[in-house]
């Protein structure tokens, strides 16, 4: 009853609203995110020693889905991998990587 006393509702009756209510709930519950923070963790994403390249697309993969970046996210992935890659032979690694793609 505490959190449902803290709750605000738009429009008059709608905290007798059970679908109103439960929205009211899921905002309280759920984090806000951090959408600067979201891309800091995505733009900062280095590739792991002993991490391969598929895995290390894949987790850039799934970060660039949080940082709402819309249209732009290949292009942003192809960018990390060329700045965050570590893998001695980038170049050969990349180009498989896209062919398998």
């Amino acid at each position: 009853m505490e959190v449902f006393n803290t709750l605000t509702f738009l429009a008059e009756g709608d905290c007798k609203k059970l679908n109103k209510v439960i929205e009211e709930f899921e905002k309280y519950c759920n984090p806000r995110k951090n959408l600067i923070w979201e891309r800091h963790i995505f733009n900062t994403r280095n590739q792991l020693i002993g991490e391969t390249i598929d895995q290390y697309v894949t987790d850039l993969r799934n970060k660039v889905n949080t940082s709402e970046y819309g249209n732009i996210t290949d292009s942003l992935i192809k960018d990390c991998l060329v700045c965050g890659i570590t893998s001695d032979k980038p170049d050969q690694d990349y180009s498989n990587n896209q062919a398998s793609h």
